[in-house]
C-alpha cells in the first residue's frame, strides 16, 4: 500500500498519483503498522489482501477492508455492470445469473453489441439444445 502511492519506481504509482490516492497519516511514521494493525486486524485469510471499498478514494480506515481476489476483480475501474432482476452485477455474475458463458459477453460487446437482451442471450447451441430436449 505505502509503496503504490510513494516510491517513484513503483509501476502504479502514477496512476494513483492520479487519482489522489494517499495513505492516512495514521497508517504512516513510526507507528504506522501499529496503528494500522489496530485499525484493521490481521486479513482473515492467507488469501486475503486489502481493498479499498472507493478505488478512487484513498487508503483509510473508512475506506479498506480485507478481500478475496474475486471481490477485488470487481471492484477495478475497468469493470462493467449491468442491471438484473436482482441488482447491479459485475459482467461475470450476470452472465452467470442469466446462464450464459461470460466469455460469450465479452465478445459479444468487442463486436459492438450493447441491447443487454442480446448481451445475456443463450447462444445458437443452447438454444438448439433446449429446443431437442
Amino acid at each position: 500500500m505505502r509503496y503504490r502511492v510513494s516510491k517513484d519506481w513503483h509501476h502504479a504509482k502514477k496512476h494513483y498519483a492520479r487519482l489522489g490516492v494517499t495513505v492516512c497519516d495514521r497508517w504512516l511514521g513510526k507507528d504506522g503498522f501499529i496503528n494500522f494493525l489496530a485499525d484493521m486486524g490481521h486479513p482473515p485469510t492467507h488469501k486475503h489482501t486489502l481493498e479499498r471499498i472507493d478505488n478512487t478514494s484513498s487508503y483509510t480506515k473508512e475506506n479498506c477492508m480485507w478481500a478475496l481476489p474475486t471481490q477485488q476483480n470487481r471492484n477495478k475501474s475497468s469493470c462493467r455492470y449491468f442491471e438484473t432482476p436482482i441488482g447491479r452485477m459485475c459482467l461475470t455474475e450476470a452472465a452467470r445469473y442469466y446462464g450464459v458463458a461470460p466469455h460469450l459477453v465479452f465478445g459479444r460487446l468487442y463486436r459492438g453489441i450493447t441491447d443487454q437482451t442480446q448481451l445475456f442471450a443463450p447462444s445458437a447451441r443452447k438454444r438448439k439444445e433446449s429446443k431437442n430436449a
